[in-house]
């Protein structure tokens, strides 16, 4: 309580007990100067009241009521107070308002019932006949006053109107060293009889009575908003108090002292603080019915997460919201990339919008009934009605837009724009903020329960974001396609980066494939950037939850943008060379690269000299790809990509890179100062050139830039005339970002919510043992035992690696390893110049081998003793069958067949082969699933059936390769379109079927492209395709469209006219 006042306690008489977590409720209200009161609630048993102790009860807090909400009504000589119904006392929802006497002693309380009565007796509730004029002579013990005479122990600690100011007071106590002849201020040589004629115009007829001392009644405040500034201390506040001449006063409630007042003053701001409590509580029960963590969260966090920054109080659900987007985002990308293993980063991302978008999560909102406990209105003490007050105006269809008159021209020009719904208290909920509702519990259960409890609610409310523990496993061997590259990537330098062992090193190596490089089957880092891009959102918007827990929700905002940007990333990424690991073909990246790596590394000094290169979006996808490949291998644990988090992002943490973006930092510079700031874009010779132009008071500051995007020079525009405006010493009213933290309290990181338990992706993952003879260059093997040396029979379940030359064979391997004396016919493997690994199934004797191989093989028709001389160009999947000695290779197999083959010398890499092969040497049995290449070295007849294929030059312009030995130069559209994108790190086209015409074989559809251009932001382009009997072909010409617009608007190279498909030329 503040020193300067002294306030009454009152009692709160319900007919059913409060919950538990209401029951003592703990609040602070704010009033002037920075002072704070804290109100309580205090358990204090039960309280028995007869009939006419319930009828008083009801006319004092009626009588509150008016004081509090409609004193207007005080004004007349008699005020009638409602008999008031015992009935009502039987609503469950029936409560009284009532002052008490609190007896420390018994810790126990008693009903102030002199008070009241005192009150009720008053002049002003009773009838003109039993009110009797009793004409006494003023004295020192009564006092004449507007209504009467009175004694001077009625009129103080009473409620009077004066009638010259028409304002109500409490009077506390009677002044009699003063009257209407004393001075009326110590400034002033008139008396207090003077001003009052020379303002009201009234002459006292009785001067000579003493003055009263009394207080202004409280004008009705909103006490929950803090309007308390940071770091401020509270001060004290002088009561403001009058001296009223008694014959200008009207008595109207007797015993109604200022501290009853006092206490009056808090009680509708309290209230309606228990009343959102309450609805709090509701929803935590409707959940915790619902599924059993829902009891798990408490009433305060729900609260919290309900009430929107409009409401101006001490919380608001800005913070639990940005958590639990983050998650929400999380959550729904893992089981979208576990659930759909064969969409790129583009259709994931599509779907996960899909899902997390606000248009979505109002929808399942209002389907779970959560709008309606929603707090999104200031609370205006004057329209308060849930102390007893019903609310005069009930919305309907007649007249809703009467009481919503304000809304009548929105509504009727946009009537789906946003969809709102009326609350009691008759303001609008829009779609985004019942969308917020959802993140922000989210983010409570987050915090009280974590992830179990959010994934539960999210659950609930028909938001899917459960998987199998299988999808997880078939992921992490799914990668099993990109362990040949391992050649190109030294996995075990990374790694040791890293300071982590990879269970599936196709993953590592699969997070470093730019999708440019194109000398493997297919594949890049996007998907694992997807799932990577999501976890990093989450750990890092949970650090700055859990350090900065008083950081306001626009400043955590600001600073999470600043961490996550794919700048932050590259650096991290340069800081980390993981610029040296990535796979790529393309020359002009490899160069943008380079480029902004030198820049990095430059001292300080260097780089203020001389302009940043643009950064590459490659590299910061290489952070986050990185992250998922972490993640996936790990089995969604996140706690080694939490810590993996701690020691990486370091640089992103420090204060000089803590910088908005100049475009931003202009606009709020210009808004604390009232200025007009405008952006004047224009393009010649290719080049885009920004204007940036401030509107002063007195004067105009014009700056321009150039860049090759419009983005750049916008924001060097920007930049440039920002620092000119600080220079001149003009600096935004508001605390930058970097002063915020530095008088920020600083907490430990914490890991927000994550309890779930790891799948366990390593059970299964191949045991490393080397099964390889002691010489590896040897090229024969005639005795199993040679290969294999067991010193006794026993039973193993494991896994084998083994080298013939150069060939790995890495095995599941699932045996009774009872070493027979079986021979392997003689087999010769000049295979040299590749490594081939393999995952293979082998009978000998009691011994199976399961295992995934890569190689090449060529088919035979005949039976032979040896294979040789094998040249594949292009993606081959073959079937063949093949007979060593008395071995048998079964094969499939999709391109031209040699048509007899004697010797088998060399195989090596060319291409890409995928088969599946079952292999009997003897009594021996492989299975074999492998992808390998193989390059012919001798010559023979050349026999080939290559596609063209489309390459990315150097300056990322399309070029055509045609077959080895003749064929087609056809170019796909769609095929080029890709290449130009990828080429120029662009986000690759969206094809959406918008359109079907007719029917059965008559049915014509029509393919849409979509697809952004970095340079130009903000615009779509957009191109339809002529219906066709085949999506592809409508596809094909919408992509023709593109290439057309892109190569009239110098996105590409002259020399790139002559290799455009002959379509686009044509096109028009």
């Amino acid at each position: 309580d503040p020193n300067d006042r002294i306030y009454r306690k009152f009692g709160l008489f319900l007919k059913d007990p409060l919950p538990i977590e209401a029951d003592r409720m703990e609040l602070d209200l704010h009033l002037a100067r920075r002072r704070s009161v804290l109100t309580t609630l205090i358990p204090a048993g039960v309280t028995e009241f007869d009939k006419d102790e319930i009828l008083q009860a009801q006319h004092f807090q009626e009588m509150c009521f008016k004081v509090i909400l409609d004193r207007k009504k005080l004004i007349p000589d008699f005020v009638p107070l409602e008999s008031g119904s015992l009935s009502k006392s039987s609503f469950p929802s029936f409560y009284l308002l009532l002052p008490v006497i609190w007896l420390d002693d018994e810790h126990a309380m008693t009903i102030d019932w002199q008070t009241i009565r005192t009150c009720l007796s008053s002049p002003v509730f009773k009838t003109l006949a039993n009110d009797i004029e009793k004409e006494i002579l003023c004295s020192d013990v009564h006092l004449q006053l507007a209504n009467g005479c009175w004694s001077t122990s009625d009129v103080e600690n009473s409620l009077v109107y004066a009638t010259h100011k028409k304002i109500f007071y409490f009077v506390t106590h009677v002044v009699h060293e003063r009257n209407g002849h004393s001075p009326y201020n110590r400034s002033s040589a008139s008396s207090h009889m003077t001003q009052i004629w020379e303002t009201f115009g009234i002459h006292l007829e009785h001067p000579e009575q003493p003055m009263l001392k009394a207080k202004p009644l409280f004008i009705l405040r909103n006490l929950l908003h803090n309007r308390k500034p940071e770091n401020s201390e509270s001060q004290e506040l002088d009561e403001y108090f009058v001296d009223l001449p008694p014959e200008l006063c009207q008595l109207k409630i007797l015993g109604f002292s200022k501290d009853i007042g006092s206490s009056l003053s808090l009680l509708p701001s309290m209230m309606h603080h228990l009343e959102n409590l309450l609805v709090a509580i509701e929803l935590k029960y409707v959940l915790s019915v619902s599924f059993s963590e829902g009891a798990e969260v408490t009433a305060h966090r729900i609260l919290e997460a309900l009430t929107t920054e409009k409401c101006q109080e001490r919380f608001s659900l800005e913070r639990l919201e940005i958590l639990g987007d983050a998650f929400l985002k999380f959550a729904v990308g893992r089981r979208l990339f576990l659930l759909h293993d064969t969409l790129d980063e583009g259709e994931l991302t599509r779907k996960r919008s899909n899902v997390v978008n606000n248009t979505n999560l109002a929808k399942v909102a209002i389907r779970s009934n959560l709008q309606v406990y929603k707090r999104d209105q200031l609370f205006d003490p004057c329209q308060f009605f849930a102390l007893g007050y019903p609310c005069p105006n009930i919305c309907n269809k007649e007249i809703e837009m009467a009481i919503h008159s304000q809304y009548r021209s929105d509504t009727a020009s946009q009537p789906n724009a946003s969809e709102v719904r009326c609350s009691k208290g008759h303001h609008w909920l829009h779609k985004k903020t019942i969308a917020d509702v959802v993140e922000a519990l989210v983010g409570a259960f987050l915090v009280d329960c974590g992830f179990k409890g959010a994934t539960a609610f999210l659950r609930w409310i028909g938001i899917e974001v459960d998987f199998d523990i299988s999808q997880v496993s078939n992921a992490c061997f799914a990668s099993k396609i990109y362990k040949p590259l391992a050649g190109y990537i030294d996995v075990a330098a990374l790694e040791k980066l890293l300071e982590y062992h990879f269970h599936h090193k196709g993953l590592l190596i699969q997070a470093f494939i730019h999708p440019s490089y194109n000398k493997h089957g297919g594949g890049c880092y996007q998907r694992l950037e997807f799932l990577g891009d999501a976890l990093l959102d989450y750990l890092i918007t949970s650090y700055l939850f859990s350090v900065y827990p008083n950081l306001k929700p626009g400043h955590l905002t600001d600073l999470r943008s600043l961490s996550v940007s794919n700048k932050a990333f590259a650096n991290i990424a340069v800081n980390q060379s993981f610029n040296k690991f990535l796979l790529c073909d393309s020359r002009s990246l490899s160069d943008a690269i380079n480029k902004y790596v030198d820049f990095v590394n430059r001292p300080s000094s260097e780089t203020q000299l001389f302009g940043a290169p643009k950064c590459p979006k490659a590299l910061g996808d290489l952070v986050e790809s990185c992250f998922g490949a972490i993640l996936l291998d790990s089995g969604f644990n996140l706690d080694y990509a939490w810590r993996k988090m701690l020691s990486f992002l370091d640089p992103i943490r420090s204060l000089p890179t803590l910088q908005l973006s100049p475009i931003r930092e202009l606009q709020e510079l210009c808004q604390s100062y009232n200025w007009n700031l405008q952006f004047l874009p224009s393009r010649s010779n290719g080049k885009h050139s920004v204007e940036a132009k401030v509107t002063m008071k007195d004067a105009d500051m014009i700056i321009s830039a150039c860049s090759t995007s419009k983005k750049d020079a916008t924001r060097i525009a920007a930049q440039l005339i920002f620092e000119s405006l600080k220079g001149q010493g003009y600096v935004a009213k508001s605390k930058s970002l970097e002063e915020v933290l530095k008088s920020s309290t600083k907490m430990e990181a914490k890991l927000i919510g994550y309890n779930e338990t790891p799948v366990d992706v390593a059970s299964s993952v191949p045991i490393e043992c080397n099964l390889n003879p002691s010489n590896d260059s040897d090229d024969e093997v005639t005795d199993l035992d040679k290969l294999i040396d067991l010193s006794s029979p026993t039973e193993n379940t494991g896994s084998v690696a083994f080298g013939l030359g150069s060939l790995k064979l890495e095995d599941h391997t699932d045996c009774n390893l009872n070493p027979a004396n079986n021979s392997v016919c003689k087999a010769t493997c000049s295979c040299s110049s590749t490594d081939l690994s393999a995952s293979v199934a082998v009978e000998l004797g009691n011994l199976e081998l399961e295992s995934c191989f890569d190689c090449n093989l060529k088919p035979e028709n005949d039976p032979i003793d040896e294979v040789t001389d094998i040249c594949l160009s292009g993606v081959v999947t073959p079937s063949v069958a093949f007979k060593l000695g008395s071995s048998e290779l079964g094969d499939h197999f999709s391109c031209d067949l040699l048509d007899s083959i004697e010797k088998a010398t060399d195989i090596c890499s060319l291409t890409d082969v995928t088969a599946s092969v079952p292999i009997e040497f003897k009594s021996s049995k492989l299975e074999d699933c492998f992808d390998c290449d193989t390059k012919l070295q001798s010559p023979i007849s050349k026999r080939h059936s290559c596609p063209s294929e489309m390459g990315i030059s150097t300056d990322g312009s399309c070029e055509t390769r045609g077959e080895i030995a003749g064929g087609s130069n056809k170019v796909s559209a769609k095929s080029c379109l890709y290449k130009v994108c990828i080429a120029n790190c662009w986000k690759p086209p969206r094809y959406v079927c918008c359109k079907e015409e007719g029917e059965g074989h008559l049915n014509c559809k029509s393919k849409d492209l979509e697809m952004e251009i970095e340079e130009t932001p903000n615009m779509l382009l957009e191109c339809f395709g002529e219906p066709r009997n085949r999506k592809k072909a409508s596809a094909e010409d919408a992509a023709v469209g593109a290439l057309w617009y892109l190569q009239h608007e110098g996105y590409l190279l002259d020399k790139n006219q002559s290799q455009m498909p002959p379509s686009v030329n044509k096109h028009t």
